[in-house]
């Protein structure tokens, strides 16, 4: 879109606009603080993606562990395993790959590449939950 703009901008062509059809409308609010905890009952592939978003200049995705706020700077998704009573175990972490914690969730697994408290890097324990 932001193309298409700008190359008719460039043409000298007129942009006409139209007023906003309110049934058709949504709304985003506003974020504050709490807003960027992870919430862990979404799947590996939003929660990456929440980080990615939230990521400089925002606040940054964070979730609680053992009542310390931890800041997740870079995370991937990786492939799934099949995890008995999985609905009991989200948040958890499963495996330690490389040095970086492997966390379940609700649907894949997400590595921890690089998570921050207190502006430090840490190293979490294998067994951690996120909350």
């Amino acid at each position: 879109m932001v193309d298409e703009i700008y190359t008719r901008v460039l043409a000298g062509e007129a942009l006409t606009g139209y007023k906003q059809d309110e049934n058709q409308a949504t709304y985003s609010l506003w974020l504050d603080h709490e807003d960027y905890f992870i919430d862990w009952a979404w799947s590996a592939d939003k929660i990456k993606r929440f980080v990615d978003v939230v990521g400089y200049p925002y606040d940054g995705a964070k979730a609680r562990l053992n009542d310390e706020v931890i800041y997740f700077k870079e995370v991937d998704v990786l492939d799934d395993v099949v995890v008995e009573h999985r609905e009991r175990h989200i948040g958890k972490v499963i495996f330690i790959e490389q040095g970086a914690p492997v966390v379940v969730c609700t649907q894949g697994l997400l590595v921890l590449k690089e998570i921050t408290a207190n502006g430090k890097m840490v190293q979490i324990n294998f067994r951690s939950r996120f909350k």
